[in-house]
Parts: C-alpha cells; sequence; structure tokens
C-alpha cells in the first residue's frame, strides 16, 4: 500500500506515480491519494487510461491523514518542487519508508537510509523504487525505523529551540 497527501495540482505530480504502476503491472499494489485540487478529473482520466482503478484510489480530502499513514507500507513523494514537505515528514514519523523526486525541499528531511531518491519526471525510477520496496519488507522496516528517529528533528520543540538560539544571537 502506498500514500501521498496532497493538494492535487500539477506541482505535487502524482500522474509519475500513478505511470509507474502501470509499469509495475501488480494488481497487489494500491496506491491510495489524500487530497483534492484542480487536477482531480485529469488524474482520473489517466487512471481510467491506464485501467488502473482498483489500484489507485483517489480519496478527496481526509482528516484521518494518520490512519492512512498506519494502513500503508509506502510514503510516496513525488512533488516537482516543494519548501518543507510536511505531509512527506509525517509520513518519516509514522515510521514509513520514503520514495521521493529529489528537490530542494525534499532534500532538506530525505536523504540517508530512510529514502528511495527518483528524479520528479522518472516514471521507470519510481516504478523501480516502488518494486525494489515492495519486495523487501525487512528493509523497510530498517527505512521506516531511521525515518521515525529522524523525523524527530523537525519536532515543534526543535523548532522552538532554533528559533529562540537564533533570535538570543541577534538580540543586544
Amino acid at each position: 500500500m502506498l500514500v501521498s497527501v496532497g493538494e492535487l495540482n500539477i506541482n505535487k505530480n502524482h500522474s509519475v506515480v500513478i505511470k509507474a504502476l502501470k509499469i509495475c503491472d501488480n494488481d497487489m499494489i494500491h496506491y491510495l491519494i489524500a487530497g483534492q485540487g484542480e487536477q482531480m478529473n485529469e488524474l482520473q482520466k489517466t487512471i481510467d487510461q491506464l485501467n488502473l482503478n482498483r489500484n489507485v484510489h483517489l480519496l478527496g480530502y481526509k482528516t484521518n491523514i494518520a490512519d492512512l499513514y498506519q494502513a500503508s507500507d509506502i510514503c510516496v513523494f513525488p512533488s516537482i518542487r516543494e519548501g518543507l514537505g510536511l505531509a512527506g515528514i509525517e509520513g518519516m514519523a509514522s515510521g514509513l519508508p520514503l520514495i521521493v523526486s529529489d528537490n530542494r525541499g525534499t532534500r532538506d528531511f530525505a536523504y540517508g537510509d530512510g529514502s528511495l531518491v527518483c528524479r520528479f519526471d522518472d516514471i521507470e525510477g519510481f516504478a523501480n523504487a516502488i518494486l525494489e520496496l515492495k519486495d523487501d519488507p525487512a528493509r523497510c522496516r530498517k527505512m521506516g525505523y531511521y525515518n521515525k528517529q529522524k523525523s524527530r528533528n523537525f519536532d515543534i520543540s526543535v523548532t522552538e529551540y532554533e528559533m529562540e538560539e537564533i533570535y538570543n544571537a541577534i538580540s543586544l
């Protein structure tokens, strides 16, 4: 079970994962997308054209995101560009391995042993990453553990401490 959380717009790039699933050609892989936006109809057309209606699930706006993460095996964060991708960090905090696209914002959190990184437009790369993790649950658990620990660096208490240090350094 793959999960992505984010607005359905071109930048969030959900279509690359949908197209990757066609390459994976595995009825056991499901992709949950939680969010709403202007790309809903376009994504549904892609799903229909690729005959992936049984595999890709456009869930719309959801408030039970923690439950979706807990029900999933892998968090996919395929954005073309990001500031700081909170949905990816939430996936990490839930103990999931990440498959992400390489961009400035994602590099701030998705590096090291918890993520597989692809070019944002590399459909085959995303497919290979999905298949690589699908067949290695032990690696997924190890990556998820790494991510859960690493996500603590983005906890609000850490941010508050760092901001206090910055303000103390610049105050007279």
